[in-house]
């Protein structure tokens, strides 16, 4: 295996850094992962590409995720992917192990709306 993703959707999902809500019409992607020996080669575009056609096969206007202040380099990757900052902070309130920041670190919550989504609200290029 090189790289993996999971989504999720509908009603409220329970994981280790608390619960977020996913509208019916929205996927909310849990996690992706690209072995350290294949990144930079396309695999994780791949994955962001599948999640994308796998998001308009099912009618999902929107992909919700969410990443830690501090990782630059998925950051940089989401929005190379089209992912916007929609709001931060989410999660200081929290101070839960599982997650690997400082408290006084956040988490950017970020959506990459599908195509469809994006000629109704009139942000289509």
């Amino acid at each position: 295996v090189v790289g993996f993703c999971q989504l999720t959707r509908q009603g409220l999902q329970v994981h280790p850094a608390g619960v977020h809500h996913c509208d019916g019409d929205e996927f909310y992607l849990e996690t992706i992962c690209v072995r350290k020996d294949r990144r930079s080669q396309g695999v994780g575009s791949q994955l962001m590409d599948w999640c994308a056609e796998t998001a308009r096969k099912q009618l999902m206007t929107r992909i919700k995720l969410e990443v830690v202040w501090s990782n630059h380099a998925a950051i940089s990757f989401y929005k190379g992917h089209g992912f916007e900052i929609v709001d931060q902070d989410n999660y200081t309130r929290h101070k839960t192990r599982w997650i690997s920041f400082s408290s006084d670190s956040g988490m950017h919550e970020m959506m990459l709306l599908v195509d469809e989504e994006k000629q109704k609200l009139g942000l289509d290029d």
